[in-house]
């Protein structure tokens, strides 16, 4: 009996079996001995951590692991910090995404960015009606609501093979604006009213001209607008006025150069955007060459 109480005491403050742990109900650490050497259950539970061996027994009193329990209380109390997503990082988390949508009052087939410093969010929308009264409007965004809206709406003999802003990023030249279809045509943009400037047709000898597919405007000299037509040919066209392109006067154009480019129909050209792309194009055609 004495050795049973000299164990129960000990298991008081020392582990029994080498784990720290909650010792469960029923176990020697949950007993202790009255001075009538009556046993009796302690409700209290105790966390011990055990020596390597029973030869020598180490007290342990848990103050580290009542630091991390201080220490993980005061954390808790501690408020947390809202998550701030920067929306200049790259990354996908915290990048933003918006998409704007307008709905024209008939199907469209051509469009293209104005590149105006001040008018970032402008665009020239060309119709696709299969008859020959068509349609070009000119949309803005209103960045306030977040909503495209019509700004100015013209008519236009066929649909529109191709549409194009003067491509003058630096804002210098006014709001001329460019489209192909039987003829070229080119448009002073207003708001609300849209003037044309001029129609470019190489065939003034009859009522009737070949479609043109396409067309680009040289980037390097704004004064060079380059076609392309079903007829096999590619024409350049210079535009001049007697005052800073289309600053005052009317814009008007002559054929610089003409040629046969392809065996067939050619549906595509475009000026080189290099340094001396003044003087270079290319073209694509029905016969499947890139001259």
């Amino acid at each position: 009996m004495d050795n049973l109480r000299r164990i129960i005491h000990l298991s008081r403050d020392f582990p029994v079996d080498g784990a720290v742990q909650e010792d469960a109900p029923g176990s020697l650490a949950d007993a202790c001995t009255t001075t009538s050497g009556s046993i009796i259950r302690s409700s209290a539970p105790r966390t011990v951590v055990a020596p390597s061996s029973f030869s020598g027994f180490t007290a342990h009193r848990g103050d580290e692991t009542r630091r991390q329990l201080e220490q993980q209380q005061q954390q808790q109390q501690q408020p947390e910090q809202p998550t701030v997503h920067d929306r200049s990082m790259s990354g996908t988390t915290g990048k933003r995404k918006e998409i704007y949508k307008y709905l024209a009052p008939w199907p469209l087939y051509s469009m293209n960015w104005s590149v105006r410093p001040d008018k970032r969010f402008r665009l020239a929308l060309g119709s696709f009606v299969e008859e020959y009264n068509n349609k070009v409007q000119i949309i803005s965004l209103d960045e306030d609501t977040s909503e495209f809206s019509a700004k100015s709406t013209f008519d236009h003999p066929y649909p529109t093979t191709k549409i194009m802003w003067i491509p003058d990023s630096k804002g210098v030249y006014p709001d001329l604006l460019a489209t192909s279809g039987d003829y070229l045509r080119l448009w002073r943009a207003g708001e609300p009213d849209t003037r044309l400037e001029c129609v470019l047709n190489n065939n003034k000898n009859s009522d009737f001209c070949a479609p043109l597919t396409s067309f680009d405007w040289n980037e390097v000299d704004l004064n060079l607008v380059g076609t392309s037509s079903i007829d096999t040919t590619c024409t350049i066209w210079g535009l001049e006025t007697s005052q800073p392109l289309g600053r005052v006067n009317l814009v008007s154009g002559h054929v610089k150069t003409q040629l046969i480019a392809h065996d067939k129909e050619v549906y595509d050209i475009a000026f080189s955007r290099a340094g001396g792309g003044r003087d270079m194009f290319a073209s694509v055609g029905a016969d499947g060459s890139v001259r």
